[in-house]
């Protein structure tokens, strides 16, 4: 991804999920990007990160009025 820096650490877990580190100079493209997996992704830090990726997805859910349901 081109909005990383470096190259990221990716340490398997287990039922197949995968833990990847990393940085970014982009955290708009990164939180963008990072919503192509869906369900299968879970940001868990860093703070302005998964705060970014909750808010877009608080403003998904509103747009498609599932906060009402």
């Amino acid at each position: 991804r081109p909005e990383l820096l470096g190259v990221p650490a990716i340490y398997p877990l287990d039922e197949g999920w995968v833990r990847v580190e990393g940085q970014t100079y982009d955290l708009f493209e990164l939180a963008r990007n990072l919503l192509y997996y869906g369900a299968n992704c879970r940001v868990l830090g860093g703070v302005e990160l998964r705060r970014e990726m909750e808010k877009i997805v608080r403003d998904l859910a509103g747009v498609y009025h599932l906060l009402d349901r």
